[in-house]
């Protein structure tokens, strides 16, 4: 894998995804008064590519004209996929969905927007991540917020999963946001992957307490979703005071999710010790098959 500096307006820059022969490029570039968004597709190998197209995708406005993407894909049908955050990451954003044709064409783009929640609050929307389904249906993951511009406080924060058709169309949306008996809670999702059976699983940190933000009360909350979006299963890890996830992968036989917990530390049971902590889920129902935490040893962070 090779990456690329590349400058245009004032600052810029570009990430390589090499995927077989082709390599999808995608970054931005700001200019005053907007932001471009860069995508484009390389031919050949990892010494000498060759630029096939760019496209630049142009935002203007005040609080919109912030583009920061995240994550770029390419189908079996060489049709390129950009995701990026719209807005600004502590204000006003959306999730915005990029399709491009193999000749670096824009197909179609769709916005997802959590809304208004009341006067005065507006939505914070960032995605994490993306995945196909076998039939080229789009899964992008990410989390939704809602913010109260008049006592300057967010609301709360929810995993969200949204499924787009080939064509662009919002199929369904399902958003997450854990029931403690506290009201709203905090909930950040991290990662997104989908089995051969098209199941889609996300995974995330969810809080404990009410209380924003929500420091160090964290439990791992890992969902399995069918492709119609029904909410198949929630698994839910707690090992102490802070537990986060910050990746899954899924095959036949597990589910597997991966980051880091907090557990009593054996000489001094009020200090808590950070290990890394992994576990492997039954993909049938969110059972824990096992779990296993690693020490670097001498009791050290480890995360």
């Amino acid at each position: 894998m090779r990456h690329v500096a590349h400058r245009i307006g004032w600052v810029s820059f570009w990430v390589l995804i090499f995927l077989g022969s082709v390599m999808g490029v995608t970054g931005f570039s700001s200019a005053p008064g907007k932001t471009i968004l860069n995508a484009g597709n390389f031919t050949g190998d990892m010494i000498v590519p060759r630029l096939e197209w760019q496209a630049d995708y142009v935002n203007n406005g005040s609080w919109y004209n912030s583009l920061l993407p995240v994550a770029v894909k390419s189908d079996a049908l060489n049709n390129t996929y950009v995701l990026t955050l719209k807005g600004g990451v502590t204000t006003q954003s959306n999730i915005l969905l990029l399709k491009y044709g193999p000749l670096g064409n824009l197909i179609w783009e769709s916005e997802y927007d959590g809304g208004y929640a009341g006067p005065g609050v507006k939505s914070l929307d960032v995605p994490v991540g993306m995945v196909f389904d076998s039939q080229g249906n789009i899964y992008v993951a990410g989390t939704t917020r809602t913010f109260n511009y008049s006592t300057n406080t967010p609301t709360y924060d929810d995993f969200v999963l949204v499924k787009y058709t080939p064509q662009g169309t919002q199929e369904w949306v399902r958003t997450y946001n854990r029931d403690n008996g506290i009201g709203n809670s905090q909930d950040l999702l991290y990662d997104v992957a989908i089995d051969s059976q098209d199941n889609v699983y996300i995974t995330g940190a969810s809080a404990l307490t009410a209380a924003f933000p929500a420091v160090g009360t964290f439990d791992y909350v890992t969902q399995k979703y069918s492709p119609k979006g029904q909410l198949l299963w929630t698994s839910i890890q707690n090992n102490g005071s802070h537990d986060v996830p910050y990746a899954l992968g899924v095959n036949e036989s597990g589910v597997y999710v991966t980051g880091y917990g907090t557990f009593p530390h054996p000489f001094f049971p009020t200090v808590l010790n950070i290990d890394y902590y992994t576990v492997k889920l039954d993909p049938k129902n969110g059972n824990v098959i096992w779990s296993q935490r690693y020490d670097q040893g001498n009791y050290q962070p480890d995360y």
